[in-house]
């Protein structure tokens, strides 16, 4: 999700937003954690990343993603 998120950063949750629409969500996807913006296609979901070297992920509205919240935040961790 780079360069929105970056590696190592603590996204903040809302675990009670599990209504799928446009923006950043935890999804499980087959077996696989992501954290990625959720875009409405036709025919069901795409999972994208804000960084163009990772492959878009379209899934069918029968496929079965599972929502765990959308993200609302994050901090960056850095060393001091």
């Amino acid at each position: 999700m780079e360069p929105r998120l970056r590696d190592k950063d603590k996204v903040i949750v809302n675990l009670s937003d599990l209504e799928p629409r446009e923006g950043i969500f935890v999804i499980w996807y087959e077996v696989l954690q992501y954290v990625k913006r959720l875009q409405k296609i036709r025919g069901g979901w795409r999972l994208k990343s804000d960084n163009p070297s990772y492959d878009l992920i379209d899934v069918k509205e029968y496929d079965e993603i599972k929502i765990q919240g959308r993200v609302i935040g994050a901090v960056m961790v850095r060393r001091v």
